[in-house]
């Protein structure tokens, strides 16, 4: 076991040194009962093998309880039949699993193309009839650039990696490994927060929808200002956010969800509250972790609890500050932009990111 646990732990650094191995993943969705199944009998499988094993180890030890003389017929039974139906069912499990995985394949096409075999014609059809949808027949239409840039996630704080996955002692322990050796995985493409497309409140995620809902229900003089989304190049990680503003616009609230693609119901939702003051200056108050960017014009403090109880507390503070409102949406939406920039160029500056650069909307 030592040897097998040995051997995994020098595969795993060797692949978070090479960035995955050069392989590529492919994510694909299946109905919510069809995966029940599908976990069922994983589960059924992995049990099944564990138990096989506890029998056929635990066997060796039984001769110990009994007679000297038992030993003999015992280990003559032990090799001719119990180590070897352990391994046949464990073999035919194994089988079993390979029969069970997807069907879906990646090959290698012409230069610069991939082909994946097995797709269900049904989805095919329905690829086929998006492409139609959004792409002119004539092909006509100028591939629209896009500003995207380098994130090096290895050099961010640990405790912003690891976030509310501390209980995972096996994924704290990848993160760690991969922050040490600063490995390919935590460099990704990233689209400049410009790049996010705005939606209107009913187009926004659940998640994001029932928070609102619930803010608004609870602060009636509140409305709902703007909601985007922006997903990563490479489509795994989705980011979207609500801003909400008070009727006078002295405060900003803002709700913000992300989400990998093929674990949406595993998104992590936060909230923060922002008001200016006469001097320019932003008074935030966040119920999360944040990068420490020691911009001279912000005043950033973290409160635990509800949302509600993150705001009381922002009360708090603002009260000790003459307060500058926002004389309507546009306003409250260009000073939240002029914070992203201001944030944006101290990222590239402390060189957690690279500079954008234009490339276009297949990246």
């Amino acid at each position: 076991v030592a040897s097998v646990f040995t051997f995994s732990l020098v595969v795993r650094l060797a692949t978070l040194g090479r960035g995955g191995g050069g392989r590529i993943q492919i994510w694909h969705f299946m109905e919510e009962s069809r995966f029940k199944r599908f976990a069922l009998r994983r589960r059924a499988r992995i049990a099944a093998m564990f138990l096989i094993f506890i029998a056929v180890i635990g066997s060796v030890s039984t001769p110990h309880f009994f007679d000297q003389s038992f030993f003999p017929t015992f280990f003559d039974l032990w090799l001719r039949w119990i180590l070897p139906s352990g391994l046949a069912l464990i073999i035919g499990l194994a089988i079993w699993a390979w029969f069970d995985r997807s069907r879906i394949r990646l090959q290698s096409g012409p230069p610069g193309w991939l082909r994946i075999d097995h797709i269900h014609p049904t989805a095919l059809a329905r690829f086929q009839q998006l492409e139609l949808e959004q792409r002119p027949p004539d092909h006509a239409s100028p591939v629209r650039e896009r500003l995207v840039r380098t994130t090096y996630y290895h050099r961010y704080p640990l405790n912003l990696l690891i976030g509310r996955n501390w209980k995972n002692p096996l994924l704290v322990l990848s993160i760690v490994l991969m922050k040490l050796f600063r490995s390919p995985q935590l460099v990704k493409e990233t689209y400049h927060f410009s790049e996010a497309e705005t939606v209107s409140e009913d187009q926004l995620c659940d998640e994001l929808r029932r928070a609102s809902a619930a803010w608004l229900a609870a602060h009636p003089d509140w409305h709902f200002v703007s909601g985007d989304h922006l997903a990563a190049p490479a489509g795994d990680l989705i980011v979207e956010n609500a801003i909400l503003a008070s009727s006078g616009f002295e405060h900003g609230a803002q709700f913000s969800r992300a989400w990998l693609s093929q674990k949406p119901a595993a998104g992590i939702t936060q909230f923060n509250v922002n008001t200016w003051t006469p001097d320019d200056r932003l008074i935030t108050t966040t119920d999360h972790a944040t990068l420490r960017l020691n911009n001279p014009r912000v005043s950033e403090q973290r409160a635990s609890g509800t949302p509600d109880q993150v705001f009381q507390h922002h009360l708090r503070r603002c009260s000790e500050h003459a307060i500058q409102p926002c004389r309507d949406a546009r306003h409250l939406l260009a000073r939240i932009d002029h914070e992203k920039q201001e944030s944006d160029g101290i990222l590239t500056r402390m060189g957690l990111q690279s500079e954008t650069r234009q490339a276009d909307s297949g990246t």
